[in-house]
């Protein structure tokens, strides 16, 4: 599809995956509870040595922060990659990836950085 990796997604998932974390499946179009989404800082290749790259390489790096004043007032359990047509609507676009983790409550004292590499 066109447009590649355009948002990285928030959800606040299920309170169930504080005990037990879902299983993944190929069939998920969307976080199950999203509810914050911005365009990623930076997406770039990387090459056999971790590192950022200009040539086309199998390993894709996302990095997204969450600022102190971003994303607050709800527990973050899983995160997930949308392109294509995406906006800042929540839940469009194609589904790209999800992780799913035990909660992190997210208020204006929690700046978060993701890094999320894609293998092909």
């Amino acid at each position: 599809f066109s447009g590649g990796v355009l948002y990285h997604a928030l959800g606040q998932g299920e309170t169930s995956w504080e005990t037990t974390l879902p299983t993944a499946t190929f069939t998920l179009t969307k976080l199950h509870n999203e509810h914050f989404r911005k365009i990623p800082d930076s997406i770039n290749y990387i090459d056999e040595n971790g590192n950022p790259t200009i040539a086309i390489t199998d390993i894709i790096r996302i990095k997204t922060t969450f600022d102190y004043n971003e994303a607050n007032g709800y527990w973050i359990r899983e995160q997930g990659l949308v392109g294509g047509n995406a906006t800042v609507i929540l839940e469009s676009g194609y589904f790209i990836d999800a992780i799913w983790h035990h909660g992190i409550y997210k208020d204006d004292s929690v700046k978060i950085t993701r890094y999320i590499e894609l293998i092909f």
